[in-house]
């Protein structure tokens, strides 16, 4: 199985743990975009993530994984396996992505207690900010 199709296999998964019903991709598109701040996402988008064609971006996984409530890893990656080698540097991996995490997990929150007149600011100074770093 390739990692899109393992993603998908994943994503319907958590979907039937959590005790969404949603099959239709259309559906699916309208419940992630409630919940997601970005730009929406396409019914085909969305068709590609439950049939294996496409993974979507890290952020849209942050997204799926708060709603499902399983872990973005896991939904991103499934289970791994480390040596004994590997196990030392992912604690300290790990230790840096949870202070990151917390950090944005922060921001987000904070963001969404915003007025929607303020998230759009913040979203027009994002994409700014973006095209400048570009």
């Amino acid at each position: 199985m390739n990692e899109k199709q393992a993603f998908s296999e994943r994503l319907l998964q958590a979907m039937r743990q959590a005790k969404i019903q949603v099959r239709s991709p259309t559906r699916l598109t309208l419940e992630f975009n409630l919940r997601y701040t970005g730009k929406p996402v396409t019914t085909q988008a969305v068709r590609k993530w439950l049939l294996g064609g496409a993974i979507p971006s890290q952020d849209k996984i942050f997204t799926l994984a708060k709603w499902l409530s399983v872990s973005t890893e896991w939904l991103r990656f499934g289970e791994t396996t480390y040596t004994n080698r590997g196990v030392e540097n992912r604690i300290y991996a790990d230790q840096d992505r949870q202070n990151y995490l917390v950090g944005d997990t922060e921001l987000c929150s904070n963001i969404n207690k915003l007025n929607d007149e303020h998230k759009k600011i913040i979203r027009e100074m994002v994409l700014t900010l973006l095209r400048l770093e570009k």
